[in-house]
């Protein structure tokens, strides 16, 4: 039906991400919390540690706040993504980049992305934190 579900893991004991994939629902756990801190030097840090992981991964998942503070780091932020090799992208087009990807060919075609998650797939194994991030690999 084209529904998916991202676990923000609020909770250490969070089982949702379990009873997605054993219903079949296209699930993943964020990866990283933008702004649980919102002062300047923490949201660049937990970017910094997203963009890493998604160049090191291929993607990050990344949940955050419409939060003043948040918009305005992203606006800044943003447009840095580019010469890094690394773009922001929704979940659900994420989802459905690699949904795609396997129906053409048996691995993924390289792309690159920041921030998203993904519709329909196979469970891969769990990121590390509601965004995705991608790279390019």
């Amino acid at each position: 039906q084209g529904l998916f579900f991202i676990d923000s893991l609020t909770s250490a004991a969070s089982v949702a991400r379990q009873k997605a994939d054993a219903n079949g629902v296209p699930a993943l756990d964020r990866d990283v919390f933008l702004d649980n801190l919102r002062d300047e030097e923490s949201l660049s840090a937990q970017f910094e540690r997203a963009v890493a992981l998604a160049q090191k991964r291929g993607y990050a998942v990344i949940i955050g706040h419409p939060y003043p503070e948040t918009l305005a780091f992203l606006h800044k932020a943003l447009p840095a993504l580019e010469p890094r090799n690394v773009r922001l992208t929704s979940i659900d087009q994420f989802l459905r980049q690699r949904l795609w990807s396997r129906l053409i060919a048996p691995e993924p075609a390289p792309s690159r992305y920041l921030l998203h998650s993904s519709p329909i797939f196979e469970p891969e194994p769990e990121p590390e934190s509601a965004a995705e991030i991608k790279a390019e690999r």
